[in-house]
């Protein structure tokens, strides 16, 4: 039975996991590099997912291997309430 290994990078956008970059089995340090570059420069939290997929089968085993923060992770959903509140730039009106 033949799998496949990939590592993919999501970034959290509007409360929702977006997938952002996909990875082979080789390049896992390449995949948390990219993760923990994006919290850095674009304040934003991600987390980098092992992707087994078993083509014997079609079964597909996913695994959390890194997460950001929860005080990233609860960035959008603070913002958001700002913005619903009246603060922020999204409250603004001219």
């Amino acid at each position: 039975m033949s799998q496949q290994t990939t590592y993919e990078v999501y970034t959290l956008e509007e409360q929702r996991w977006i997938l952002h970059a996909r990875f082979s089995i080789s390049e896992r340090d390449a995949a948390l590099e990219e993760a923990k570059r994006i919290e850095r420069t674009l304040l934003m939290a991600t987390k980098v997912v092992r992707e087994i997929y078993r083509s014997g089968d079609g079964s597909i085993d996913e695994q959390t291997i890194y997460i950001s923060d929860k005080s990233l992770r609860d960035a959008p959903r603070r913002r958001a309430a700002m913005a619903a509140a009246g603060g922020g730039a999204a409250g603004m009106s001219r």
